[in-house]
């Protein structure tokens, strides 16, 4: 296992803190960094200003690991895709980002699906063709919409199988839109993950949220279990703390943090006590204790 798992949370996120505090983005980051996240998930489309981000994000210690975009290999042409590979590629090379996240489209009414996935894995493929050598990890997740190809267990596995360079970012929230649940998921990707989406759902039976995000840990979902888990089998790779449309993301993001600390800490604790490999977890040890 490399040094330490390293937690991030979404630019997305930090955005809004500063919004909903009216202060400086600098500051937010600063603030977020001070919680513990070393990193950020972050958007191809919200790069644009990147030498500045760049070093706003270098100044407060903050490093992106994953980026994300959208490529719709479904409908989109060949030079569309290409062009938007392109960008993703050269943005995470600016960024040092070490993972990228593809949204490879939706099915709509009335395509021909079989030909859709086709052109999906044959995008990919191209992709991690073009990403392998730069030594950039390129994911698919579970994405939590019905018309997604790339949704439940049997739809992500069916586009892994198909491309083998692909790896999995893996969402703990999505599979339950299918009514999935994601400890019974993890196995089927175990080998694959290359990253983690930490999302949480309110109490409740499975399957579509109406009650928008939660903070990790404050759900129904077990995450502690599910991390300790993770890093039980050896998960080498990052986490990030996802919530989107929160109204108050400053305390979110700093329970979220706490939450994910104690959840690696009791990690380690279980490996010792079974007198298996030790993980180091500096980066999850610098977040402060719960309030």
């Amino acid at each position: 296992m490399k040094k330490s798992n390293h937690l991030s949370v979404f630019h997305h996120h930090v955005i809004d803190f500063a919004k909903q505090r009216d202060i400086p983005i600098e500051k937010a980051l600063a603030e977020t960094r001070a919680m513990g996240f070393d990193g950020l998930v972050t958007e191809l489309a919200l790069l644009a200003d990147g030498d500045r981000l760049r070093q706003a994000f270098t100044d407060n210690g903050l490093r992106v690991h994953s980026i994300f975009a959208g490529i719709d290999f479904v409908h989109d042409a060949p030079q569309a895709c290409a062009r938007k590979t392109e960008e993703l590629l050269l943005a995470a090379g600016a960024f040092d980002a070490g993972n990228v996240l593809v949204l490879p489209g939706l099915f709509n009414e009335g395509d021909d699906e079989d030909g859709g996935l086709d052109r999906i894995c044959e995008g990919l493929a191209a992709v991690c063709s073009q990403a392998t050598p730069l030594g950039i990890d390129v994911t698919i997740e579970d994405f939590g919409i019905g018309n997604a190809p790339n949704g439940d267990i049997s739809g992500c596995a069916r586009i892994l199988d198909r491309v083998p360079g692909l790896k999995f970012t893996f969402d703990t929230g999505n599979f339950t839109c299918f009514g999935e649940d994601p400890h019974d998921a993890y196995p089927h990707f175990r080998d694959r993950i290359a990253f983690v989406h930490l999302k949480d759902h309110p109490l409740g039976p499975y399957g579509p949220n109406p009650n928008g995000a939660i903070p990790v840990g404050d759900g129904a979902l077990d995450l502690g279990r599910l991390i300790r888990r993770m890093l039980d089998d050896g998960y080498a790779g990052d986490f990030a703390a996802e919530h989107f449309g929160l109204a108050d993301q400053e305390t979110a993001m700093r329970h979220s943090a706490s939450f994910c600390r104690h959840a690696a800490i009791d990690a380690v604790k279980s490996v010792e006590q079974n007198a298996r490999i030790r993980y180091n977890t500096n980066h999850f040890e610098q977040l402060p204790p719960t309030p």
